[in-house]
């Protein structure tokens, strides 16, 4: 007797059948540009902006409670699984995450809202310049400059311990936005020389006759000079 008043409720309904709460519906729209300050760092924000500027198409996915809300970039996807804080969104890139692309995410996520409500399910948006016209001052050019030289660092010696056909897909990431980074410094130079780079990882890894392997060496001590 005991054990069976136990399973029931004082509706009468047992407590499996009882249906769980979902967590209701969010959007990364919320995050405003103190947010995206306090966890993207000032560089990172300087390459969304240089990456925004070419308009990118990103298709925005909204959540459900169940499902985390999803923004997918040319370049890379973002998924956000917190509500509160944007240190747990997480992006495919060779970044992982608190990359230029959650910024970008964020924008699409801020003119999908705008322009279709936040019931949208779905939407594809072409991000617009005025969207992140209040992101805050940038750094100075010789701040980019210098986060521009480290990165470029980062990434070559990342390339001598793991080797070039360890992971082409994820170093032609970020050789992509390093060229990217490169155009708006316009050093003219640096963006050639990362796109042979680029293109020699490419033929390497399709197995081309392209491929030239004392090139690459080369190419590598090149851009690091």
């Amino acid at each position: 007797m005991l054990a069976s008043q136990a399973r029931f409720g004082k509706a009468g309904k047992s407590a499996e059948e009882t249906p769980p709460e979902t967590a209701a519906p969010w959007s990364p729209a919320a995050f405003d540009d103190a947010a995206l300050a306090a966890s993207l760092a000032p560089s990172v924000l300087a390459q969304a902006l240089e990456l925004a500027r070419s308009h990118p198409v990103i298709e925005v996915i909204a959540g459900d409670g169940d499902t985390p809300p999803m923004a997918r970039l040319p370049m890379a996807s973002v998924i956000f699984y917190a509500r509160n804080s944007l240190a747990h969104a997480r992006c495919d890139c060779a970044q992982g995450g608190a990359c230029a692309h959650v910024a970008l995410a964020v924008w699409a996520f801020r003119q999908a809202d705008q322009a279709n409500g936040s019931q949208a399910l779905r939407a594809t948006v072409a991000l617009r310049r005025d969207e992140h016209a209040g992101a805050g001052p940038g750094p100075t050019q010789g701040e980019r400059a210098g986060a521009f030289i480290a990165r470029c660092e980062a990434m070559l010696l990342d390339l001598w311990k793991e080797g070039a056909a360890a992971a082409p897909l994820a170093f032609e990431a970020r050789l992509r936005m390093l060229e990217a980074e490169a155009r708006a410094l316009d050093w003219r130079w640096m963006e050639e020389s990362l796109d042979e780079l680029e293109q020699l990882l490419r033929a390497l890894n399709a197995r081309s006759t392209r491929f030239e392997p004392r090139r690459l060496p080369a190419a590598v001590a090149e851009l690091w000079a």
